[in-house]
C-alpha cells in the first residue's frame, strides 16, 4: 500500500507536544480532492508555561504559543512497511497523527472489508505512534461517488439522506469497525462528516450520534465541511453543533468556508468538485468559520486532541507553502486574541 503526501499545516491543541504537519491522500481516494490515509506532524518542543492563573487563560495562552510552521515535502510516498515508515518519521521528527478509511457504510456488504482494512491501518499506527500520542483512523463515507450526494452538496435535502434501514447499516458499520480496532489496538476511530457523502448535514450528524456507541465511534471536527454541508453561511450553526456533539469531537480539521462562494454554488448548482474549484474551502480567516468559538471550546473542555490546519489548493490556486504560512499565522492569532481576552475578562 502506497499514498501520496500533500502538504498542510496544524498546532497541537493540547499540553504536551506541537506541531505543523503533512497529509498524504486515501488509499481509496473518491475523487480530486479526498482525504489524508496518514497524517504526520513534526514534533516541535515549545514552553508550555503561562503567566495567568485562569485555567481557560492558561490554556489559551500556552496553545498560543505552540503554533509552528509546516516544513514538509508534497507528492512524496509514504511506506507502509512499520520499521521504514517508523525510520522515515523519525528522520524527519514527524509524529504520525492518524489514518483516513473511507468505506460505503451504508451497504453491509462493504464492512467486512472495512474493518479488515482499518485493522491494517490500526496495526501500523499504533507500530510507529508516539510514546505521548495515540493516533486516531479516521472513518468516513465514500465521499464524492454517490451522483445525488455529490451534485447537491452543500444543500443536500431530507428526501436526498438514508433510509431507516440503511441507517442502521451506517451505524452498525461504525460501530463494528470501531469496537475492532479499538479492542485490537486501542485506536480511537473519529468518524469525519463531509459534504458529498452522506451524513453531512448537522441533522445528520446527530442522528449519527445518537445511533453509534461513544466508547468507539468519536467524530472529527471540520468547520468548512459543517458550515459548507449546513446550507447556510451562519456561525450559530458551528455553535449550535459543538453544544451539542462536542463532546463527541476528538481530532479537529482547520478548514474554512468562503460565504460568497458556497452561496454561489447553490444557486448555480454546482457539484462538490466545481464548488472545489472555485475555492469554496479558502484559507483560514477569509471565511465564515468561527475559529474563536473552536478555541474557547477547546479551553473550556480541555481538549486533548490535534488540530490540523488543512487546506485544498489545486493547481491555480495558490502557492501551499504561502498557503500554510498564512493558516498558521492565523490561527497562532487567533489563540493568541483569545487567550488576551479571557485574561481581560479575569481582571475585570
Amino acid at each position: 500500500m502506497t499514498s501520496r503526501a500533500r502538504a498542510s499545516s496544524s498546532a497541537k491543541c493540547s499540553t504536551s507536544s506541537r506541531s505543523a504537519g503533512i497529509q498524504p491522500q486515501s488509499l481509496e481516494t473518491g475523487g480530486a480532492c479526498s482525504h489524508a490515509c496518514a497524517q504526520a506532524v513534526t514534533r516541535r518542543e515549545a514552553p508550555a508555561h503561562a503567566t495567568c492563573s485562569s485555567p481557560l487563560r492558561t490554556s489559551l495562552t500556552a496553545r498560543a504559543r505552540r503554533a509552528r510552521r509546516a516544513h514538509c515535502t508534497c507528492r512524496r510516498y509514504m511506506p507502509t512497511f512499520s520499521p521504514l515508515l517508523k525510520q522515515e518519521l523519525e528522520v524527519r521528527s514527524l509524529t504520525m497523527l492518524g489514518a483516513f478509511l473511507p468505506v460505503k457504510l451504508k451497504d453491509p456488504t462493504k464492512h467486512e472489508a472495512g474493518i479488515k482494512e482499518g485493522l491494517q491501518l490500526a496495526k501500523l499506527l499504533r507500530s510507529v505512534a508516539s510514546d505521548r500520542h495515540d493516533p486516531v483512523l479516521v472513518l468516513a463515507d465514500e465521499n464524492g461517488t454517490d451522483p445525488v450526494r455529490t451534485k447537491n452538496a452543500g444543500r443536500v435535502t431530507p428526501d436526498m439522506g438514508l433510509s431507516e434501514e440503511e441507517w442502521k447499516s451506517f451505524a452498525d458499520g461504525a460501530n463494528r469497525i470501531g469496537k475492532a480496532v479499538f479492542d485490537a489496538y486501542k485506536v480511537r476511530v473519529c468518524f469525519h462528516p463531509h459534504c458529498a457523502g452522506y451524513v453531512e448535514t448537522p441533522a445528520e450528524v446527530y442522528k449519527f450520534c445518537s445511533l453509534t456507541d461513544p466508547q468507539y465511534v468519536n467524530l472529527t471536527l471540520d468547520g468548512g465541511h459543517v458550515m459548507y454541508g449546513s446550507g447556510h453561511n451562519d456561525p450559530s450553526v458551528l455553535h449550535e453543533y459543538l453544544t451539542k456533539v462536542g463532546d463527541r469531537i476528538k481530532y479537529v480539521h482547520c478548514k474554512d468556508c468562503e460565504p460568497d462562494v458556497a452561496a454561489q454554488a447553490r444557486k448555480s448548482g454546482w457539484d462538490y468538485f466545481e464548488a472545489i474549484k472555485h475555492g469554496v474551502f479558502c484559507e483560514l480567516g477569509q471565511g465564515c468559520v468561527d475559529f474563536k468559538a473552536i478555541v474557547t471550546w477547546q479551553a473550556q473542555t480541555d481538549y486533548k486532541g490535534w488540530s490540523l490546519v488543512e487546506q485544498d489548493v489545486l493547481p491555480g490556486m495558490g502557492a501551499p507553502k504561502v498557503c500554510a504560512q498564512k493558516n498558521i499565522d492565523y490561527l497562532r492569532k487567533v489563540y493568541e486574541d483569545a487567550a488576551r481576552q479571557a485574561e481581560a475578562s479575569g481582571a475585570a
